[in-house]
């Protein structure tokens, strides 16, 4: 798939892609194309997902506008020989289909292990309980994109645990499979008391499931709506200083979530305390090598937009640190004063939104909060990365003061 531009003052630059890759293209410095000779673009103008031979683009809510074929389009599926217009440039579009090729040739499953689509949801749609090689698997916890987590019972230990079997649509897939067995991998690096551990990793009768420790969640949002506006704000900091932790080994261990928010953070009692666990490092990678991966490959942003930061909008596939540290503010941010910190509404606003402004600050939104943690917070989502604290461990020493009752 290629774009180039055959009118306007960046006449003959063009962006080939031959296979899955995003864009945004606008005047701003760190836009992927950045074309900043024509003052008719906005500084995020349109995205470009191509994964060829189809390519979507999104138009970022732009001054100007976006048209295609002389139409005003706000998404459209880009097809060969369509012209794209903004001020005064304009793009042609060239798709060209070659050899179809198997999105499972990089990882194939042993035609014995295999097993049709409609057999393995069956198995997976069967009433509970039912057994899974050792495992008898009691009650669904909830679901994913691209899997399902139940709460089992490992019949050889007796130990409760939680089972995370990869959805059946999904099975056939390469890059399902791929992002299944790198979490696997990731989980079994990650060995720290606040990261959910990691038991083994199985296949049965051609279902590949992972196998992690139960632990009996609450609510903790619910439960911060029951407690005065002092324990409120002690809990909100405390449960994020224990996710900082969690964070530090893993960025430690050259790894970024990449997906960090509420559901992710298992709050759990132990021993009469509140305790934290990180989950679901299903999207989580190593930044030492971040974009040299293909994996990245979804129809969809990856990470949760009320939580993610600007740049891994921009290039999820190079993700650092950073933006787990954003994240992270922005969690604490929602615990403090309810709110995101931008309304997410439809996909292309939400992107233009944390693209081209800044979260409203904290104290705005809960005056009540001390001036000096609403500092913090805000420091954790600046924009720029370099403007965010250097690490999870110097954001939890920001924090921890907050944790603590007052003398």
């Amino acid at each position: 798939m290629r774009l180039r531009i055959v009118a306007g003052p960046h006449e003959g630059e063009e962006r080939v892609f031959e296979f899955y890759d995003t864009l945004i293209v606008g005047r701003a410095g760190d836009a992927q194309w950045p074309l900043e000779k024509d003052p008719h673009f906005s500084r995020y103008h349109f995205r470009i997902e191509a994964n060829p031979p189809e390519c979507q683009l999104v138009d970022l809510v732009s001054a100007n506008g976006t048209h295609v074929n002389g139409k005003r389009v706000r998404e459209v599926l880009l097809k060969n020989g369509d012209r794209i217009e903004c001020g005064a440039t304009v793009f042609a579009v060239s798709i060209q289909a070659g050899p179809a090729v198997a999105e499972t040739a990089t990882l194939e499953v042993p035609p014995e292990k295999r097993v049709e689509p409609g057999a393995a949801a069956s198995m997976l749609a069967a009433h509970f309980p039912r057994q899974m090689g050792d495992l008898e698997l009691v009650r669904e916890l909830g679901q994913g994109g691209m899997g399902v987590v139940y709460q089992g019972k490992d019949c050889s230990t007796g130990r409760d645990v939680a089972v995370k079997a990869i959805r059946p649509t999904a099975f056939t897939t390469a890059k399902a499979m791929q992002i299944f067995l790198r979490e696997a991998n990731i989980l079994g690096q990650l060995r720290h008391p606040r990261i959910v551990e990691y038991i083994s990793f199985g296949l049965f009768e051609g279902q590949m499931y992972l196998v992690m420790e139960y632990l009996p969640t609450l609510d903790f949002r619910k439960l911060l709506k029951t407690q005065s506006r002092p324990k409120q704000i002690r809990l909100a900091c405390g449960i994020v200083c224990y996710v900082l932790e969690a964070l530090q080994h893993a960025h430690e261990q050259d790894i970024v979530h990449r997906d960090i928010k509420p559901a992710n953070m298992l709050v759990y009692k132990a021993d009469g305390r509140l305790q934290v666990k990180l989950a679901d490092f299903g999207l989580a990678k190593s930044y030492y090598d971040a974009g040299m991966s293909v994996i990245s490959r979804e129809n969809d942003i990856r990470g949760t937009l009320g939580y993610i930061s600007p740049e891994q909008l921009i290039d999820c596939r190079c993700a650092k640190p950073p933006c787990d540290i954003y994240s992270a503010g922005a969690c604490l941010y929602h615990l403090l004063c309810g709110e995101l910190p931008f309304e997410v509404t439809d996909t292309a606003s939400s992107i233009a939104l944390i693209l081209n402004s800044r979260p409203r600050p904290l104290r705005e939104r809960a005056g009540d909060v001390p001036p000096e943690l609403s500092a913090a917070v805000d420091r954790a989502m600046a924009r720029e990365p370099g403007d965010r604290f250097s690490s999870a461990q110097h954001m939890r020493a920001a924090l921890m003061k907050f944790t603590e009752k007052p003398k």
